[in-house]
């Protein structure tokens, strides 16, 4: 789902950071979530700083209703933050040598899918993948659909699929403009990604994607995708949504490709982390590509998969989730930050707080 507007960066009252490795203190985190002035009893929140072997984290609050605490190594559903690593599975697909990011995406979709789409008026002869990537193919979001979300609240036991989500894309009218035009921030790209990726690989999402970026070695044996068995370990927090429990909806609603993983904060940083450590993918130029994104419209705020975010000459990468979260690379100092509040309504708060810890790190001494 589309993630709340990102609100200005707060360059105010940077965090203390440790020496040598630059990470900050547990306490300095812990200090950040208290500022949020929880109740003990309330909906949780968490944050994880890492780089190379080296983890920060700290939480605080609920990650249930019961009262169990909220822990770092709770796992949470990451919503739209899937999409930096749905994104770099396809990257890691053009880099193997098994996908063309600029093929038209007309015989990479599911036929019945490229058929539903030519018919709402989109020329998947002329979308290309890496369009997609850029949120630039001129596809509207069936997310931002409100009868979408009526419909979740409504039944949120509801099962969905790609086909039922591209169907709800299409009720929203004709494409927003012709390919490679204007950036457009669509779920459904995304989901059209998940797919060719499975196509691609000729297996289910999850296990595409886990394979592609080579998360087994990494030992993150927590990470999941909706509708895998759950991991050992804490049961997953529950997300709050103007006082809806979001866990009450079904997987289904955010499974493929826009959304999807689920996972701990803590796991969360690492990936990120991983990401800009030269463990994902084979060559720097891919991760160049990634970040940089040629092509994509002027003033766009997207590359593939990652918001790019420059202030007084630093430069940072980042995406929001849904359901509180929000997340940052530093490629420079090969950091990753994640952070979630379970209840939405202090996503800007959350989002806040990693970008200061980003900066925080862009400025402390090395």
């Amino acid at each position: 789902m589309t993630p709340p507007r990102i609100p200005p960066l707060d360059r105010q009252a940077s965090p203390a950071f440790a020496e040598p490795a630059d990470l900050p203190t547990k306490a300095a985190l812990h200090a950040a979530l208290a500022a949020l002035n929880l109740d003990p009893s309330a909906p949780g929140a968490a944050i994880a700083v890492a780089a190379g072997s080296q983890t920060v984290t700290a939480a605080i609050g609920a990650a249930a209703p019961d009262g169990s605490a909220m822990t770092a190594r709770t796992p949470v559903r990451l919503a739209s933050l899937t999409k930096t690593f749905t994104a770099a599975a396809v990257l890691r697909l053009w880099e193997t040598g098994r996908l063309d990011l600029d093929a038209p995406i007309a015989n990479l979709v599911e036929p019945e899918h490229a058929a539903m789409l030519r018919t709402g008026g989109y020329d998947t002869g002329s979308i290309t993948v890496r369009q997609l990537l850029m949120h630039t193919g001129g596809l509207a979001d069936h997310a931002e659909s409100p009868a979408y979300l009526n419909t979740v609240l409504d039944d949120p036991a509801r099962i969905w699929t790609r086909t039922g989500q591209i169907a709800v894309m299409l009720d929203l009218g004709p494409p927003l403009s012709v390919p490679g035009a204007v950036f457009a921030y669509s779920d459904t790209g995304y989901v059209l990604l998940g797919g060719i990726i499975e196509r691609a690989i000729g297996q289910p999402l999850g296990e595409a994607v886990r394979s592609l970026l080579r998360w087994g070695p990494l030992g993150l044996s927590n990470v999941r995708w909706e509708g895998e068995p759950p991991a050992k370990g804490p049961d997953r927090a529950h997300q709050w949504l103007d006082g809806f429990d979001t866990n009450l909806i079904h997987g289904s609603v955010d499974a493929f490709g826009g959304g999807g993983i689920v996972a701990s904060i803590e796991d969360a940083a690492q990936l990120y982390a991983a990401l800009v450590s030269g463990a994902t993918f084979d060559r720097p130029e891919t991760l160049d590509l990634m970040l940089a994104a040629p092509g994509h419209p002027t003033g766009s705020p997207y590359r593939m998969g990652l918001y790019g975010c420059e202030t007084d000459g630093s430069q940072i990468y980042r995406h929001g989730g849904y359901w509180g979260l929000h997340a940052a690379v530093d490629p420079g100092r090969k950091l990753g930050i994640a952070a979630v509040g379970l209840d939405q309504a202090i996503t800007q708060d959350i989002t806040r707080i990693v970008e200061r810890f980003a900066l925080a790190a862009r400025e402390s001494p090395k």
